[in-house]
């Protein structure tokens, strides 16, 4: 860089040129004291670095790698991404984008993608930007099959070509898209590995108005054995002369409770409820087992609900066709238990009406919006096959009917609605597509269909009333253009004129090239784009970075994502980190690595040991949490290699995520100094606020991993000498044995600089200038790095080791990229130091 141009160049040129994008996140995720503005890119190629990082001098013994996880640039990502409505397909459903940015920090998302073999797999969320008024128009894509997606015209995408994908990398934009191009489709989706929930829990289950729902349990009061004052002053409750004010008192002489009063008993005092508890409203004598299976019966009633239903004040209230009361009537009276009434309601019309308050009352909450608002519940996601085909039986019985084709048509005025029935059906197996039409003037109505054998096999399936015969051609969406799929002959791949790129054959009649082989056997679908629409920006858009490195938006388009780690290295902003985001490569790097034959148990991997703060972003990256899982996996990790991580931050708190098995083969190393010297040396922001969180809080970290049964070392690294420094390191050596916290490995270093690039720097960026550091008299050129003189540093180490010693005489010490001369006269010739094992 010339001093002709602007420090910032650099960074502008790589946001301008959208490979670099920025992205606020919250204080409380990254534990620091405000908000931290980071940019987002992809780095490409040398994931995990070695080099020799001395010289013959120099003991640095080149047996440890590290994952370069923020010391290069690049990359090509995105600065903006999909419209603020199109849904991303997650764990729990299909989310608008401005939802799921709204709620990034909520939990651990999964995402629908595709893996390098095009697998349809859930994958971590690992990041998310937001863009205000992008300068990129937007372009709606639609595809012959009615799929479409909506993103800016800059945005990565994936175009089938002869033999394979072009832009799986991220280098093909949007507004390269022809029509007849053709986009890779989802045609199902893998079930997500949470654990499947049989029941609802109607005792936990977040009632509007707790105070209406009433619990009945005989046995709990002959718990306690207490009485109803004594009960009172142990829940903290005001004495009162009125009895009937107490819990256990009037509706609880007769086991029954307020459901607020029965929790905050149970909580209390610990009990377990039996297995007599039941659920009822206030109003209603029906009463209801603490637990209601989620099986066909009820997944019936859901579906047929939210497709034919609604509520008054204390009744289920369902319109049908008079054809379809002998249907439905018998499976709602056996699953509630309760006589249904049937009055008519026009000439082929028909209600059904169930009077059950504690119904109503789990409805309204459960299954809320309107007939333009309306999705499945969240307890969907996560429920049983025969629960989802219960809920799909009922709602297509209800909207739905087969049409002479043979094909199933699914109609509905909520948007949100077509797309929890698109992902439910994925879920079973099939393809649907959604057709959009108008209805009462600007509103649009959404049809889902299934055609041909794929509708036949799925009304066997989910049990519907309906007549279908076998048919020998299957769902459009799964017959291909053979001219790119057909293996190549001679130089070429074929005709590829209009005519036939347009034709569609069964996989099976075409010879397949190997790319061809592996997509049909990954299921992953292609459709020819059909029209591409145009139009001004929205007021925002919204980018998405998953660990796949794509991830299902719109009607079901696979589209690329871009983006993480940390560092600011010369002409990098260094209030904005650069975080690269594929980090799904660098999990697969290092399992090669532990794999290759000439690894050796005494070599470890660090992430981002000499390039960044391995804990900082982990509550957006989640990238340690995962390579825990990878060295704590003997098959995957034969040789128990270490993985090392270096931190200034107080984020161990993530690291409780990891199974304890999973533990053993990580080091978690904390770069600390006495809080006066922290204060002089690491960075702040304008107005003198540090930055890194208190030498306290990190030490409470340690001490939090160190029980969590993880291995904790510490670099004090540099130890700086202003006035006072002895006193300063004595008093925190002390601290850290009065907080009974015993570090394996102590590793010391004194300031050094390979030249003036920190200064330098600083005064470009106009960072604050450091309140300590070595004149430039004092610093001499000693193997690598420009140090203090030899004895200077002796005598540094040589105090440092004994007040160490002083507290902790057991305690293994050694120097960090020292000389054999300093470690010899120190005394410290050894191998006890961060890096290695």
């Amino acid at each position: 860089m010339t001093d002709s141009k602007p420090v910032e160049w650099y960074v502008e040129d790589q946001v301008a040129r959208g490979k670099w994008r920025a992205e606020t996140i919250p204080a409380a995720v990254v534990g620091l004291p405000r908000d931290v503005t980071v940019f987002r890119a992809r780095r490409k190629d040398h994931r995990i670095m070695h080099a020799w990082h001395g010289d013959k001098d120099t003991f640095c013994p080149p047996i440890w790698w590290d994952l370069a996880i923020g010391s290069g640039a690049c990359g090509l990502g995105c600065r903006s991404c999909v419209g603020a409505d199109q849904w991303i397909y997650t764990d729990l459903g299909p989310v608008r984008a401005k939802d799921l940015y709204r709620r990034r920090y909520e939990r651990q998302w999964l995402v629908m993608g595709v893996d390098e073999n095009y697998n349809h797999v859930f994958t971590p969320l690992i990041g998310a930007a937001e863009t205000e008024k992008p300068s990129h128009d937007m372009v709606t894509i639609k595809l012959d099959t009615g799929h479409q997606v909506t993103v800016t015209d800059d945005h990565p995408m994936i175009v089938a070509r002869p033999g394979r994908f072009e832009g799986w990398d991220g280098d093909f934009k949007a507004s390269g898209i022809k029509e007849d191009d053709w986009l890779p489709i989802i045609q199902y989706a893998v079930n997500v590995r949470h654990k499947v929930v049989t029941s609802l829990d109607l005792l936990r289950f977040p009632w509007a108005q707790p105070e209406k729902i009433r619990v009945t349990d005989l046995d709990l009061a002959g718990q306690f054995g207490l009485s109803c004052a004594e009960l009172a002053k142990q829940l903290g409750q005001t004495p009162s002369p009125n009895w009937r004010d107490y819990p256990l008192s009037n509706h609880a002489n007769k086991g029954v409770y307020h459901l607020p009063e029965y929790i905050a008993l149970i909580d209390q005092f610990g009990l377990i409820p039996g297995d007599s508890v039941q659920i009822h409203s206030a109003y209603g004598s029906e009463k209801y087992p603490r637990w209601m299976p989620l099986d066909r019966a009820f997944g019936f009633v859901v579906g047929h609900y939210l497709a034919e239903g609604s509520l008054d004040k204390r009744t289920v209230v369902l319109a049908v066709h008079k054809d379809e009361v002998e249907y439905c009537l018998p499976k709602w009276e056996q699953w509630s238990g309760k006589k249904v009434v049937v009055r008519s309601h026009s000439e082929n019309g028909a209600m059904l009406l169930l009077s059950q308050t504690t119904i109503v009352a789990l409805f309204r909450e459960m299954l809320p919006g309107n007939a333009f608002t309306k999705q499945y519940p969240q307890m969907l996601w996560d429920a049983p096959k025969e629960f989802i085909e219960g809920v799909l039986e009922g709602a297509i019985f209800g909207d739905g009917h087969l049409d002479k084709a043979g094909s199933i048509v699914y109609a509905t005025c909520s948007e949100g609605w077509a797309a929890d029935m698109r992902m439910l059906m994925w879920r079973l197996g099939y393809s649907p597509v959604v057709v959009r039409n108008n209805y009462r003037g600007d509103k649009i109505a959404y049809q889902v269909r299934l055609h041909q054998q794929d509708a036949t096999n799925f009304v066997r399936q989910v049990g519907l009333p309906w007549h279908v015969i076998d048919r020998s051609r299957r769902m459009i969406t799964r017959r291909y253009p053979y001219a790119l799929l057909m293996a190549r002959t001679g130089s070429i791949w074929g005709d590829t004129g209009a005519t036939r790129w347009k034709q569609r054959l069964e996989a099976e009649k075409i010879d397949l090239c190997e790319w061809g082989k592996k997509l049909v056997e990954g299921e992953l679908g292609l459709s020819r784009v059909k029209k591409i629409l145009k139009s001004s920006a929205e007021a925002e858009v919204y980018d998405f970075q998953t660990g796949t490195g794509n991830f299902v938006a719109g009607d079901g388009v696979l589209i690329h994502n871009c983006f993480l780690m940390l560092t600011h290295r010369i002409r990098r902003d260094p209030w904005r980190h650069l975080l690269y985001d594929n980090i799904d490569d660098f999990e697969r790097d290092a399992e090669k690595w532990l794999l290759e034959p000439g690894r050796k148990p005494f070599h470890t991997l660090g992430v981002g040991i000499d390039r960044s703060d391995s804990l900082l972003y982990e509550g957006v990256t989640g990238m340690v949490r995962r390579l825990n899982l990878l060295f704590g996996d003997h098959e995957r990790n034969p040789r128990n290699t270490k993985l090392v991580l270096l931190t200034k931050s107080k984020n161990t708190l993530y690291l409780a995520d990891v199974p304890p098995a999973y533990r053993y083969n990580t080091v978690v190393t904390f770069s600390l100094n006495p809080e006066p010297v922290a204060d002089m040396w690491e960075g702040k922001y304008p107005d003198g606020v540090r930055i890194t969180p208190p030498i306290y809080e990190r030490l409470q970290a340690a001490r939090f991993a160190a029980n969590i049964g993880y291995e904790i070392r510490v670099r004090l690294d540099p130890i700086l000498t202003p006035d006072g420094w002895q006193e300063m390191y004595r008093e925190f050596v002390a601290d850290i044995k009065a907080m009974r916290i015993n570090f394996r490995y102590w590793t010391l270093g004194t300031y050094r600089e390979k030249n003036n690039q920190l200064d330098t720097w600083r005064e470009k960026w106009g960072l604050l200038p450091m309140e300590w550091q070595p004149g430039d008299e004092e610093l001499v050129k000693d193997g690598t790095h420009f140090h203090m003189p030899v004895e200077r540093r002796m005598e540094i180490y040589q105090t440092v080791r004994d007040i160490i010693h002083a507290e902790f005489p057991g305690a293994l010490v050694s120097l960090c990229k020292e000389t054999h001369g300093v470690r010899q006269g120190v005394g410290l010739c050894n191998a006890d130091c961060n890096c290695l094992r």
